[in-house]
């Protein structure tokens, strides 16, 4: 479980299940969010695993972002694309100075939704991908956000993006094991 630092409101709870387990209750947390919550449930398989790599309880910060594409991205485009995400990876884990280098690097296809209803998609769904990151704070994902490297390997990134879907997008995340 870990909080938004930006906005305290925000609660970002994530379940490490053993199993390809079916589905989860939202109405669970209930007694412990204001009235009227939007809660948000997606499912995705991270590479590496959670599991593996203990690295949500371990980083200081963990950056969420949700990365939200068109799913009518042709097949072509679906392989630049993860091609791109690749790319992104190895520039800032392996490229950047080593102390200006993320902790940790996850990341997946969200599956579960497979899609989700957005205006601003031709076909009208998009597809989410989510980066798990993990940085030593807040200050230092931004400044590798102002390298030359993060700027020219996210570009062909943002080009294909769509706006994320609220509440989803980029958070900076302290987790604690529960």
């Amino acid at each position: 479980m870990g909080q938004n630092h930006r906005g305290r409101k925000i609660i970002v709870w994530v379940v490490n299940w053993a199993d390809a387990h079916g589905g989860i209750q939202p109405q669970i947390l209930t007694p412990y969010l204001e009235p009227n919550t939007q809660v948000s449930v997606i499912f995705t398989t991270l590479t590496p695993s959670i599991t593996e790599t203990k690295s949500l309880t371990t980083n200081p910060v963990t950056e969420l972002v949700a990365l939200t594409f068109p799913n009518s991205l042709t097949p072509e485009e679906q392989k630049k694309l993860n091609a791109d995400l690749i790319e992104f990876r190895a520039a800032l884990t392996e490229k950047l100075p080593e102390g200006e280098r993320p902790k940790s690097w996850a990341m997946a296809q969200v599956e579960r939704p497979g899609t989700l209803e957005h205006e601003k998609s031709p076909s009208g769904q998009a597809v989410l991908h989510l980066l798990v990151v993990g940085w030593e704070s807040v200050d230092m994902h931004k400044a590798a956000r102002e390298t030359e490297e993060f700027k020219r390997t996210i570009a062909p990134i943002r080009e294909k993006a769509i706006p994320s879907v609220p509440p989803l997008g980029m958070k900076h995340v302290s987790f604690k094991k529960v």
